[in-house]
């Protein structure tokens, strides 16, 4: 995908299983895992703050990403990390019935 001014960025996604978590309700327990969708988006030394930040809005709003995190390298090179929760609907087994 260009940005202004001829920059190239660079976009890899990849899903990661993590982030274990208890839940309990009504005196039952159970372990879900939450499971996050991650974007990893790179940009040159080059690339204006305001084309960045530009992009990282649009991702958020209408992909839903959120921030996990970011690295300035030496040399300039900027890469960020975007994560998004993977809804699955529950199994056949999974039904929470009250």
């Amino acid at each position: 995908m260009p940005l202004e001014g001829g920059d190239e960025l660079v976009q890899c996604t990849s899903r990661i299983c993590a982030h274990a978590m208890t839940v309990s309700a009504d005196d039952a327990q159970w372990e879900s895992m939450v499971e996050y969708e991650y974007q990893v988006l790179s940009f040159r030394r080059d690339t204006a703050r305001g084309d960045i930040r530009r992009l990282l809005a649009e991702h958020a709003e209408y992909g839903h990403w959120e921030l996990h995190r970011t690295r300035v390298y030496m040399g300039g090179l900027t890469r960020t990390w975007l994560r998004r929760k993977i809804i699955r609907p529950p199994g056949p087994g999974l039904s929470r019935s009250r």
